[in-house]
């Protein structure tokens, strides 16, 4: 976008900062405390396993994992999972792992990996194991994962372990094939199924990444994606690959950018007649409409799947008062119908989003207000293709209702405009946001 462009812009998305304060006040009312609802599972197609088998097969993982699996060292199958990340040399994150002990082999453990990543995992483990008598192999057409959330005991069924990293996340399993196509007839009527988007909204809330987009590989900082606080990285278990500068950032106690969870809202028919232009502007482009749906529900819900599918890891977060960039949004998912208000729009998703923690906590108090904006609609389109089929079909349902996606870069003309709330875990440490001044002896915040 030209200079020109871009002051004009600015001072268009200005006028939101004023006319949002109030009404996002509603929505930091909210926490990532989860109501109490009724117990859910659903499989994770987005996972696939790996088997690592052989008697120094624990013995090499603990070198190259960023938490301590000695836990796992002559367990039952009944141990809990152990969650860890795989790193660069650098430090950088490359795969997020849960480490089971094998159902039935006694020197093999079981690797729950993004789907996506897995080869890139096993190439990398073959890689580092050298000449060690270690068979590394994918077995994801042999083991499901799933989840059940909701409830405060596992489950029917022997393959439920507590989620290492909150509670609130409830369980997770790996399921044998044979097992697989019955596990709803197993469960019951102790929880309902449900689908992954469900899941994903109930991580987002809490503010928990999962997977190689959501935690970008070969750029994120682990430690950025809150992966230490989750239960993933030991500062006691000694030395392993990318140790060096985790354990320097954790040392050094100030981390300025985070994951947190975000909600996001679309700016509709009831914003103030100053959001008007803005919404024209950045929406459909077309006089008299504005950026977002109407109270129709299926729009609402086709235009947010196109946000999920195009506008989520990569969408820059920007301040509405200057236009500068201040993160990124890493997902975004449909609010479903007990997660909160809707927007006056018609539609709202919770998301995550990796930003500037003094701009998020300003947001989240209300003295400011951020906005993420999605590319126009034949924009979305042709980025949709290049992630697949599905997501182009998405994309295109939501180029229908003006809500539609698009990669990186801010906010631009032809684009629909959504407001980023930011929402503080309660499971965050009370000195995040705030390390600098306890670090130099500052009083709270």
């Amino acid at each position: 976008m030209s200079s020109s462009g871009c002051n004009s812009l600015v001072s268009i998305v200005r006028q939101c900062c004023v006319r949002g304060i109030s009404q996002a006040h509603s929505w930091r009312s909210f926490s990532s405390a989860l109501a109490a609802s009724s117990s859910q599972w659903a499989f994770l197609t987005s996972r696939g396993v790996l088997q690592a088998e052989g008697p120094q097969a624990l013995e090499f993982l603990q070198g190259i994992v960023s938490n301590d699996v000695r836990p796992l060292m002559g367990a039952g199958p009944q141990q809990a999972p152990v969650y860890a990340a795989i790193l660069t040399p650098k430090g950088k994150f490359l795969h997020d792992v849960f480490i089971y002990p094998h159902p039935e082999l006694q020197d093999a453990v079981l690797l729950d990996v993004d789907r996506d990543g897995r080869t890139a995992a096993l190439q990398l483990l073959n890689r580092y194991k050298l000449r060690r008598p270690i068979k590394f192999q994918d077995v994801s057409a042999r083991y499901s994962v799933a989840t059940c959330w909701g409830r405060a005991s596992p489950p029917p069924g022997p393959w439920w372990r507590p989620d290492p990293r909150l509670a609130d996340l409830g369980f997770r399993a790996l399921v044998p094939a044979a097992a697989a196509a019955t596990l709803g007839d197993a469960v019951g009527a102790s929880a309902a199924a449900a689908s992954e988007d469900e899941y994903r909204a109930l991580r987002y809330q809490l503010g928990v990444a999962e997977g190689e987009v959501e935690i970008p590989a070969g750029q994120a900082a682990p430690l950025d994606y809150n992966v230490d606080v989750l239960n993933g990285v030991s500062y006691t278990k000694g030395c392993y690959v990318g140790q060096e500068r985790n354990s320097f950032t954790h040392y050094r106690g100030v981390i300025r950018k985070r994951l947190m969870p975000v909600r996001l809202e679309v700016l509709g028919p009831g914003d103030s007649p100053a959001s008007q232009p803005a919404a024209r502007q950045l929406g459909s482009g077309t006089d008299g409409d504005t950026a977002g749906p109407g109270p129709s529900s299926d729009s609402a819900a086709a235009g947010t799947a196109a946000a999920q599918a195009v506008c989520g890891a990569g969408a820059d977060v920007v301040d509405a008062a200057s236009g500068r960039s201040v993160g990124q949004l890493r997902g975004a998912v449909l609010a479903g119908s007990g997660a909160g208000p809707q927007g006056r729009g018609g539609a709202a998703a919770w998301g995550i989003a990796y930003l500037k923690l003094d701009a998020a906590l300003h947001a989240a108090e209300g003295r400011s207000e951020l906005l993420v904006a999605a590319s126009s609609g034949a924009e979305a389109a042709g980025s949709a293709e290049e992630l697949g089929t599905t997501a182009a079909r998405t994309a295109a349902a939501g180029a229908e209702t003006g809500i539609v996606g698009g990669g990186a870069g801010g906010l631009s003309p032809g684009a629909a405009v959504w407001r980023v709330i930011p929402v503080r875990p309660t499971w965050w440490p009370s000195e995040w946001g705030r390390e600098e001044e306890v670090a130099s002896g500052g009083g709270s915040r």
